[in-house]
């Protein structure tokens, strides 16, 4: 293996060249073959210096490449990591890892017999904020609930519904933070627009956990303006992660909001990294000493479960 961790990126949409430029200002990573079909002349173009061809199958064969992101459209994630794992590629796979639990569970078995690493970037899990608020949490023992409002106008999307492109972030949050599968889910539409080729909705999931414990998450591309939300609620108290209005932690009691004081000691050495970067750091970390696990892909698994429950009822209410 050469000195550089030499990768492969599959798809350069919007998340594609948030990965390109995100790799260019990191050191030991080397970005050495990009799969790209549509608008391919612009992105040469816009990244010159890169090499691309619209064929991702020689991304996956190529003996060269240590490891592979895919970030195509998700009805491709099955297919281009199955092919990655037979290859033994660690890979990186946007969010959501798949759009049913058949395809999620077959890929964690793959992964498991090929012993090949699986990432998933649910993006919010590699905040540092998040993190350090997972760590403030696990001193607590008197959860309660959790509530989430996260959503934006728009995306509008063709190809994918609000559920599976809003969703996965919120219900990844909840279960690293609860670590539990509910026992009931409940959902419904807070807002659904059917005179539209694009989907536009609002959804409420509701995550019962067992002892009064719940998660009340509310998501969609039908909002006013941009949101990201999330408040974790205790007896005596509230923590919130809102990385659009606040650098850190909140503390809300009796309604009224604070920064919250934590002990300096617990912020981890790369607090300053954006998550992609912390992402892509970890996975070139778990490629150099050949970590594999299962993590990532039980709780994507979950994630996916969760989200096919809610997909079906919501179909169901029509």
């Amino acid at each position: 293996m050469s000195p550089n961790i030499r990768l492969g990126l599959i798809g350069a949409g919007k998340w594609g060249e948030n990965y390109i430029k995100t790799i260019e200002s990191i050191k030991n990573i080397e970005l050495i073959r990009i799969a790209c079909k549509s608008s391919i002349s612009d992105k040469r173009i816009i990244f010159p210096s890169h090499s691309f061809t619209e064929n991702w199958e020689e991304v996956v064969s190529s003996k060269e490449i240590d490891g592979i992101i895919i970030a195509t459209p998700p009805k491709m994630h099955f297919e281009i990591a199955s092919e990655c794992i037979k290859n033994r590629k660690p890979l990186i796979v946007e969010k959501p890892f798949t759009l049913c639990l058949k395809d999620a569970e077959y890929l964690m078995l793959l992964a498991e017999k090929y012993k090949t690493i699986v990432k998933i970037n649910h993006i919010y899990l590699y905040h540092p904020v998040f993190r350090l608020l997972k760590k403030e949490i696990s001193k607590k023992s008197n959860l309660r609930s959790i509530y989430s409002v996260s959503g934006n106008f728009g995306p509008f999307r063709k190809d994918v519904s609000p559920l599976w492109d809003w969703g996965p972030h919120d219900v990844a949050m909840c279960l690293a933070i609860i670590n539990k599968f509910p026992y009931k889910i409940e959902s419904r539409y807070l807002k659904n627009d059917i005179s539209s080729l694009n989907h536009k909705s609002n959804i409420n999931i509701k995550l019962h956990f067992g002892k009064g414990i719940y998660a009340d998450l509310n998501f969609g591309n039908y909002m006013k303006s941009k949101n990201r939300h999330l408040k974790v609620n205790f007896e005596d108290s509230s923590l919130i992660f809102d990385p659009i209005h606040y650098s850190n932690i909140q503390k809300e009691i009796n309604e009224k909001i604070n920064d919250y004081i934590y002990d300096k000691s617990n912020i981890h050495s790369d607090f300053d990294l954006s998550p992609l970067e912390l992402l892509l750091k970890e996975f070139v970390a778990d490629i150099l000493s050949s970590n594999f696990n299962l993590s990532d892909l039980l709780l994507s698994k979950d994630v996916i479960s969760i989200l096919e429950s809610v997909d079906q009822k919501l179909k169901k209410s029509f």
